[in-house]
Protein backbone atom coordinates (compact mmCIF):
# COMPACT_ATOMS: atom_id res chain seq x y z
CA UNK A 1 0.00 0.00 0.00
CA UNK A 2 1.24 3.48 -0.76
CA UNK A 3 0.37 7.16 -0.80
CA UNK A 4 2.26 9.35 -3.26
CA UNK A 5 2.24 13.15 -3.18
CA UNK A 6 3.15 14.56 -6.58
CA UNK A 7 4.49 18.06 -5.84
CA UNK A 8 4.82 19.01 -9.51
CA UNK A 9 1.26 18.08 -10.47
CA UNK A 10 -0.18 18.64 -6.98
CA UNK A 11 -2.02 15.31 -7.20
CA UNK A 12 -2.56 12.88 -4.35
CA UNK A 13 -2.24 9.26 -5.51
CA UNK A 14 -3.21 6.11 -3.58
CA UNK A 15 -2.03 2.70 -4.64
CA UNK A 16 -1.70 -0.95 -3.78
CA UNK A 17 0.95 -3.38 -5.00
CA UNK A 18 2.72 -0.56 -6.89
CA UNK A 19 -0.41 0.11 -8.98
CA UNK A 20 -2.35 3.37 -8.94
CA UNK A 21 -5.81 2.81 -7.45
CA UNK A 22 -7.10 6.35 -6.93
CA UNK A 23 -5.99 9.86 -7.85
CA UNK A 24 -7.28 13.13 -6.42
CA UNK A 25 -6.18 15.97 -8.68
CA UNK A 26 -5.15 19.48 -7.63
CA UNK A 27 -8.78 20.73 -7.71
CA UNK A 28 -10.12 17.89 -5.53
CA UNK A 29 -11.65 15.73 -8.28
CA UNK A 30 -11.44 11.96 -7.97
CA UNK A 31 -10.11 10.73 -11.28
CA UNK A 32 -9.26 7.47 -12.98
CA UNK A 33 -8.10 4.77 -13.01
CA UNK A 34 -10.65 3.30 -10.61
CA UNK A 35 -13.49 5.79 -10.35
CA UNK A 36 -16.43 3.40 -10.77
CA UNK A 37 -18.47 4.08 -13.90
CA UNK A 38 -20.54 1.87 -16.19
CA UNK A 39 -23.06 1.86 -19.04
CA UNK A 40 -24.67 -1.39 -20.14
CA UNK A 41 -27.51 -2.36 -22.47
CA UNK A 42 -30.08 -5.13 -22.71
CA UNK A 43 -31.37 -7.00 -25.75
CA UNK A 44 -33.93 -9.11 -23.88
CA UNK A 45 -37.70 -8.58 -23.71
CA UNK A 46 -38.52 -8.55 -19.96
CA UNK A 47 -41.84 -8.71 -18.09
CA UNK A 48 -43.28 -7.87 -14.66
CA UNK A 49 -41.21 -8.70 -11.59
CA UNK A 50 -38.00 -9.39 -13.50
CA UNK A 51 -34.57 -7.90 -12.90
CA UNK A 52 -33.23 -6.70 -16.24
CA UNK A 53 -29.95 -8.39 -17.16
CA UNK A 54 -28.01 -5.87 -19.20
CA UNK A 55 -25.50 -7.99 -21.11
CA UNK A 56 -24.02 -5.48 -23.56
CA UNK A 57 -21.04 -3.78 -21.94
CA UNK A 58 -20.50 -0.30 -23.38
CA UNK A 59 -18.00 0.42 -20.58
CA UNK A 60 -17.45 -0.72 -17.00
CA UNK A 61 -14.56 0.96 -15.21
CA UNK A 62 -13.77 -1.25 -12.24
CA UNK A 63 -15.91 -4.22 -13.41
CA UNK A 64 -18.55 -3.59 -10.75
CA UNK A 65 -21.58 -4.48 -12.90
CA UNK A 66 -22.47 -8.19 -13.05
CA UNK A 67 -24.51 -9.14 -16.16
CA UNK A 68 -25.38 -12.55 -14.64
CA UNK A 69 -27.51 -11.02 -11.85
CA UNK A 70 -28.06 -7.43 -13.12
CA UNK A 71 -26.30 -5.86 -10.13
CA UNK A 72 -23.98 -2.89 -9.84
CA UNK A 73 -22.18 -3.45 -6.53
CA UNK A 74 -20.56 -0.45 -4.85
CA UNK A 75 -16.81 -1.01 -4.46
CA UNK A 76 -16.44 2.09 -2.27
CA UNK A 77 -18.85 3.97 -0.03
CA UNK A 78 -20.10 7.22 -1.48
CA UNK A 79 -22.79 9.07 -3.38
CA UNK A 80 -23.61 7.61 -6.79
CA UNK A 81 -25.67 8.74 -9.80
CA UNK A 82 -27.71 6.07 -11.62
CA UNK A 83 -29.79 6.28 -14.77
CA UNK A 84 -31.89 3.80 -16.71
CA UNK A 85 -34.04 3.93 -19.78
CA UNK A 86 -36.35 1.45 -21.45
CA UNK A 87 -38.99 1.28 -24.15
CA UNK A 88 -42.42 -0.10 -23.23
CA UNK A 89 -43.00 -3.54 -24.65
CA UNK A 90 -46.78 -3.29 -24.55
CA UNK A 91 -49.02 -3.31 -27.58
CA UNK A 92 -52.00 -2.35 -25.39
CA UNK A 93 -52.51 1.38 -24.96
CA UNK A 94 -54.10 1.10 -21.50
CA UNK A 95 -51.30 -1.00 -19.95
CA UNK A 96 -49.07 0.55 -17.32
CA UNK A 97 -45.31 0.17 -17.61
CA UNK A 98 -43.20 0.55 -14.48
CA UNK A 99 -39.41 0.54 -14.09
CA UNK A 100 -37.74 0.57 -10.63
CA UNK A 101 -34.34 0.99 -9.08
CA UNK A 102 -33.82 -1.43 -6.22
CA UNK A 103 -31.14 -0.85 -3.58
CA UNK A 104 -30.38 -4.31 -2.24
CA UNK A 105 -34.01 -5.54 -2.01
CA UNK A 106 -35.80 -2.21 -1.42
CA UNK A 107 -37.34 0.05 -4.05
CA UNK A 108 -35.64 3.45 -4.33
CA UNK A 109 -37.62 5.17 -7.10
CA UNK A 110 -39.63 4.35 -10.21
CA UNK A 111 -40.83 5.65 -13.56
CA UNK A 112 -44.26 4.92 -15.06
CA UNK A 113 -45.90 5.18 -18.46
CA UNK A 114 -49.54 4.51 -19.33
CA UNK A 115 -51.69 4.64 -22.44
CA UNK A 116 -48.82 4.67 -24.93
CA UNK A 117 -47.37 1.81 -26.91
CA UNK A 118 -43.60 1.82 -27.13
CA UNK A 119 -43.35 4.74 -24.73
CA UNK A 120 -39.96 5.64 -23.30
CA UNK A 121 -39.31 5.39 -19.56
CA UNK A 122 -36.39 7.29 -18.03
CA UNK A 123 -35.29 6.81 -14.46
CA UNK A 124 -32.52 8.57 -12.56
CA UNK A 125 -31.46 9.02 -8.97
CA UNK A 126 -28.63 10.07 -6.70
CA UNK A 127 -28.14 7.74 -3.75
CA UNK A 128 -25.65 7.02 -1.01
CA UNK A 129 -24.27 3.48 -0.97
CA UNK A 130 -22.09 1.57 1.48
CA UNK A 131 -19.45 -0.88 0.28
CA UNK A 132 -21.28 -3.98 -0.98
CA UNK A 133 -24.67 -2.30 -1.51
CA UNK A 134 -26.06 -3.04 -4.95
CA UNK A 135 -28.49 -1.47 -7.40
CA UNK A 136 -30.65 -3.34 -9.92
CA UNK A 137 -33.29 -2.31 -12.47
CA UNK A 138 -36.58 -4.22 -12.14
CA UNK A 139 -39.70 -4.19 -14.29
CA UNK A 140 -42.40 -3.46 -11.70
CA UNK A 141 -45.28 -3.92 -14.13
CA UNK A 142 -45.77 -4.38 -17.85
CA UNK A 143 -42.82 -5.24 -20.04
CA UNK A 144 -39.85 -3.61 -21.71
CA UNK A 145 -38.77 -3.95 -25.31
CA UNK A 146 -35.20 -4.45 -26.46
CA UNK A 147 -33.40 -4.77 -29.78
CA UNK A 148 -30.02 -6.13 -30.79
CA UNK A 149 -27.88 -3.02 -30.23
CA UNK A 150 -28.96 -2.48 -26.58
CA UNK A 151 -29.54 1.26 -27.07
CA UNK A 152 -33.25 1.20 -26.17
CA UNK A 153 -32.76 -0.42 -22.78
CA UNK A 154 -29.77 0.87 -20.79
CA UNK A 155 -28.49 1.11 -17.22
CA UNK A 156 -25.67 3.43 -16.20
CA UNK A 157 -24.03 4.92 -13.14
CA UNK A 158 -20.95 6.47 -11.62
CA UNK A 159 -19.47 7.54 -8.31
CA UNK A 160 -20.01 11.24 -7.65
CA UNK A 161 -17.92 11.40 -4.50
Amino acid sequence: NSIIWNERGLDLVFGTNNAEALRIDYSGRVTKPLQPSFRVGSVTYVTTGTTILHTIDFHDIGNNYNPANGRFTAPVAGVYYFGAQAISGSAVTSAEQNLRFMKNSSAVCDARARSYTESSLHLKTVIQLAVGDYITVVVGSGSVYAISNGYHNQFMGYLIG
